[in-house]
């Protein structure tokens, strides 16, 4: 289960006995509900306080490549077992590699080294498999069945979500919505070697504004054409969400960037615009199959809009939840008895 910081902080899951907690890493968010960085790494540190207060000999999870991995560490009450490239790491990623149509890793652990084709798409995947590998190591799980499970995850909708097969160009849909997710989602997708990278993003209404110009600078810096549009306003005023983004962007790199209010256009835009060899990155509302505005909400799936941009040049589209991965069980390098 997810257990946010909110759940933390104001005692939800005071009840529950954890056998294993995970930590994967400490963006900013939540910054309307938490004061300040300080005290929303507090509330996440609370998961781990508290991990053996249900009496369990719990185990803590924890990504040691993430900068907060220290401090979740010091107040950690469990066992600990960690991952990440960090040459320190319990369970290392070696090596991996990352395409449109999955990931592959390789990784040694203290039950012995495996090597892990995943059939979701996004080099970032690497980090979120390492902490599944993570946890069946901590419970003990023989190596192979943690490998197979792992080799047949399904695509979690709006996470990288390939919407189209890229005979042309590739159009990806992605819940990225904080300034450091918008920055891994959008290195991976460079990582992946396209002719251009043409983003489509926006910021929430009443939210955490200070978060509007970082997530600009993220944008412009790493895409070759950002359209900068609505995401959910609520009850401000989305032009002025819009021109709080636009201000973290240096000016030398504003000729790169498309306003576009309406998110429904700037989308239809942006796959207007592709060429063969780009990828579309539509980011921020991912799975959501709605937006949020002061008076109303309407039904609104960036999947949807995109697959009729698609129609509307004849491309085709995936229907469901893109590529489904070819069922590739994963292989055992040196398994420890």
């Amino acid at each position: 289960m997810e257990v946010s910081s909110h759940a933390l902080e104001l005692r939800r899951v005071a009840g529950v006995a954890f056998d294993v907690g995970v930590f994967t890493n400490l963006g900013r968010d939540h910054l309307n509900f938490h004061p300040d960085m300080h005290h929303y790494r507090r509330a996440k540190g609370r998961l781990f306080e508290e991990l053996t207060s249900g009496g369990k000999d719990a185990v803590a999870v924890i990504n040691l490549d993430d900068p907060a991995a220290e401090y979740m560490i010091r107040v950690n009450r469990g066992r600990l077992l960690t991952y990440g490239a960090h040459e320190r790491a319990d369970v290392r990623m070696l090596r991996s590699q990352g395409t449109i149509q999955g990931t592959w890793f390789v990784a040694a652990t203290p039950a012995g080294q495996c090597e892990v084709e995943l059939p979701v798409p996004g080099p970032f995947q690497v980090a979120n498999a390492a902490a599944a590998l993570a946890v069946g190591v901590a419970l003990q799980l023989p190596l192979e069945t943690i490998v197979t499970g792992l080799a047949q995850a399904p695509l979690v909708p709006g996470r990288f979500e390939v919407v189209n097969p890229g005979d042309e160009f590739v159009v990806v849909v992605d819940y990225a919505h904080k300034p450091d997710a918008l920055e891994r989602l959008l290195s991976a997708a460079r990582s992946l070697s396209p002719s251009r990278l043409l983003t489509v993003f926006g910021c929430g209404g009443n939210r955490d504004r200070g978060k509007r110009p970082l997530m600009g600078e993220v944008a412009a810096r790493l895409s070759d054409v950002v359209f900068v549009t609505s995401d959910n306003p609520r009850g401000e005023d989305p032009q002025a969400i819009i021109e709080g983004i636009v201000a973290g962007i240096p000016r030398e790199q504003l000729e790169k960037v498309r306003v576009e209010v309406d998110r429904r256009r700037a989308i239809v835009q942006a796959v207007a615009e592709a060429q063969p060899g780009d990828l579309v990155m539509i980011a921020g509302k991912g799975h959501e199959t709605y937006q949020l505005f002061a008076d109303r909400t309407v039904p609104f799936d960036d999947r949807e809009v995109a697959r009729a941009a698609l129609q509307a040049r004849g491309i085709r589209s995936l229907q469901g939840a893109g590529f489904a991965g070819s069922g590739w069980k994963g292989k055992i390098c040196e398994e420890k008895p």
